[in-house]
C-alpha cells in the first residue's frame, strides 16, 4: 500500500498535504475494514452475504421496497432503530447479517 502512495507521489506534482491526507485516509479504511472483518469473525455468524445476494424468491413476502430504503442507511443519520421479525426460516436473519456492497470513490 504505501508503495502505490510513493509511486505516484513520485510522479505527480502533488502538495505534501494531499499525499499525506490520501495516506491517512487509506489506513482509517484499513483499519475500518479490519475492524469489521474481526467483529464478524468474533460473531461467529453464518458466511455473510451482501443485500445484493439476498433471494428475494425465497420469501416474496418481503418488501423490497423497504429493504432498498434501508441500503441507504438513512435511518442511520436519523438516529433510527431498525427490527427484522419473523418466524424462524423466513429470512430475517439473513437480512440482519447482510451488508452493503461498498462502491470505491
Amino acid at each position: 500500500m504505501l508503495e502505490a502512495h510513493l509511486q505516484r507521489a513520485s510522479q505527480g506534482d502533488r502538495p505534501y498535504a494531499d499525499f499525506l491526507l490520501d495516506l491517512l485516509e487509506a489506513e482509517a479504511r484499513a483499519r475500518q475494514e479490519a475492524r469489521f472483518a474481526q467483529s464478524l469473525k468474533r460473531s461467529r455468524l453464518p458466511a455473510a452475504k451482501t443485500l445484493e445476494q439476498f433471494d428475494f424468491a425465497f420469501q416474496p413476502s418481503i418488501d423490497q421496497s423497504q429493504i432498498r430504503e434501508l441500503r441507504t442507511l438513512r435511518f442511520v443519520h436519523e438516529a433510527g432503530n431498525v427490527v427484522l421479525l419473523g418466524p424462524p426460516g423466513v429470512g430475517a436473519s439473513g437480512l440482519a447479517r447482510a451488508r452493503r456492497t461498498l462502491r470505491s470513490r
